[in-house]
């Protein structure tokens, strides 16, 4: 198995637990694999989206971040930020086709978008 993200270094064990331990990992499976994961986070105002990975790079178009975005919306949440790579042009289509707003550039690597509810 694979992890597809190219600075997958911000995601350790200790993460995945801590997302686990408060409630915020949630994963996308089909026929008992798990497919992504992504974590989502309180942050004040909004909730992050966070520690988004597909487990295999045959995975990526199926959308699975969609699937997540919705999935977080259909239970309630509002609010939703997003923070890709400054050069990550597929996930700012992705936002941006899933009704989330450039907001402001974080530094020279990241962008903070947010779909408001």
């Amino acid at each position: 198995m694979s992890v597809y993200n190219k600075k997958i270094d911000y995601i350790t064990v200790e993460s995945v637990k801590e997302d686990c331990r408060n409630g915020n990992l949630y994963i996308i499976e089909e026929n008992g694999k798990i497919l992504g994961q992504c974590a989502l986070v309180p942050k004040g105002q909004y909730y992050a989206m966070q520690r988004l990975v597909l487990y295999n790079r045959k995975n990526a178009g199926r959308g699975i971040t969609t699937q997540f975005i919705e999935y977080f919306i259909s239970i309630g949440y509002t609010n939703i930020g997003s923070t890709p790579w400054s050069d990550n042009c597929k996930m700012k289509a992705l936002l941006k086709k899933n009704g989330f707003e450039y907001q402001y550039q974080i530094d020279k690597n990241y962008e903070f978008w947010i779909k408001r509810g």
